[in-house]
């Protein structure tokens, strides 16, 4: 996962040096719209993986695959 962030950080990077090179304000606007994006993708990545560090594997459900399935509602599902 942390080169998922390192990925996004680096694309995060490159529209920024778009974004300053640009030629006129529209295209300045979106190369900063897309920095902006990427910033938050890496975030949420390293936000993902720290979370996924301290937290315990879930245990297994034994016998989930052989119970069956769930009863569908009344009035919803096969007519």
């Amino acid at each position: 996962m942390a080169a998922r962030a390192d990925k996004a950080w680096r694309a995060a990077a490159a529209c920024d040096h778009l974004a300053h090179a640009a030629g006129d304000d529209a295209e300045r606007a979106f190369y900063v719209r897309m920095r902006n994006a990427w910033i938050t993708v890496g975030n949420q990545s390293q936000f993902a993986q720290e979370l996924e560090q301290d937290m315990p594997p879930l245990p297994a459900l034994e016998g989930a695959a052989s119970r069956p399935a769930a009863e569908p509602l009344p009035g919803i599902g096969a007519r």
